[in-house]
């Protein structure tokens, strides 16, 4: 079965997307349904998704200073097609798993590495935005009657499952770990930059 969204992604891409989503997912001992769900839920998976508040651009959308630790910048990675985003991608979710000792089973905790990855791995009653601050401003579509909890953010992600996907991306149980690729001084700057994204797409 084709991966979901997969319709989404340039159709010359497809094919060589596919893969490469694949490919990562299995280095990284995570599902590549949860992979495709998560980068829709961030920018329909349009590898030119600009917010023009935070300017958090592509796939995942990449924050500025995030970015800076890759390596590159949120205007070169504006520039680059969906395939050539994906190892700044693995990258960033490789280091987000080291540094938060984080090996996402669920697809919440996949999608919080993403989000804000201090609540990956934790209870559904843990309060990843508190109501009124900056950070839960820019998120109140996921709860806006109240403090955002890990169980929101669950319930705001699992609305991008499409039918027929709900079995395979709530476990990656049994897939094999691959090395993780940013150490040293780089995943620490790209720890120190993880924060809370103003959401372009709700």
């Amino acid at each position: 079965m084709a991966l979901p969204y997969l319709n989404l992604i340039r159709t010359d891409l497809q094919s060589a997307f596919e893969r490469g989503v694949r490919a990562m997912s299995g280095r990284l001992g995570i599902v590549p349904d949860q992979v495709m769900i998560v980068m829709y839920r961030e920018s329909q998976l349009s590898p030119t998704a600009v917010n023009p508040k935070s300017r958090a651009t592509g796939l995942i959308q990449f924050m500025p200073d995030t970015a800076a630790g890759l390596g590159t910048s949120v205007y070169a990675i504006e520039q680059m097609n969906a395939v050539q985003q994906l190892p700044y991608v693995e990258r960033y979710l490789a280091s987000a798993m080291k540094m938060t000792g984080v090996r996402p089973q669920k697809l919440v905790d996949l999608y919080l590495l993403v989000l804000y990855p201090k609540a990956s791995g934790k209870p559904g009653s843990y309060v990843v935005f508190r109501q009124g601050t900056i950070a839960y401003t820019q998120n109140a579509s996921i709860n806006p009657n109240g403090n955002v909890t890990v169980a929101d953010v669950e319930r705001f992600v699992s609305r991008s499952i499409p039918s027929g996907w709900t079995a395979a991306a709530t476990s990656s149980a049994g897939l094999a770990v691959g090395g993780l690729l940013i150490g040293g001084i780089a995943a620490w700057f790209m720890y120190q930059s993880f924060q809370p994204k103003t959401k372009q797409f709700s």
